[in-house]
């Protein structure tokens, strides 16, 4: 698989794409990498025919939501196939 970049992924590029965020959580925890992340994951909501979304991180369901709030986790809701969270 090839790595892309976002904007090559907005464009299209290469077609339908399989985005898979492993180990959510290890990034930065700052306002530009949440900024990120919710403008990613806010296109794959409203493309779904274009990305589809898989996550897997360590955070439990209640942890991931106490830190990154319900928006974001409804929008991952919306456009995710599958997350899988830590225990």
């Amino acid at each position: 698989p090839d790595l892309v970049t976002i904007s090559e992924l907005k464009a299209g590029y290469y077609g339908r794409s399989h985005l898979y965020i492993d180990e959510w959580g290890k990034a930065p925890d700052n306002e530009f990498a949440y900024n990120a992340l919710f403008d990613l994951i806010d296109y794959c909501a409203s493309n779904p025919s274009q990305v589809v979304l898989s996550i897997s991180t360590n955070y439990t369901l209640k942890d991931f939501e106490s830190i990154y709030g319900s928006a974001l986790l409804r929008r991952i809701d919306e456009s995710c196939i599958g997350i899988s969270y830590g225990e």
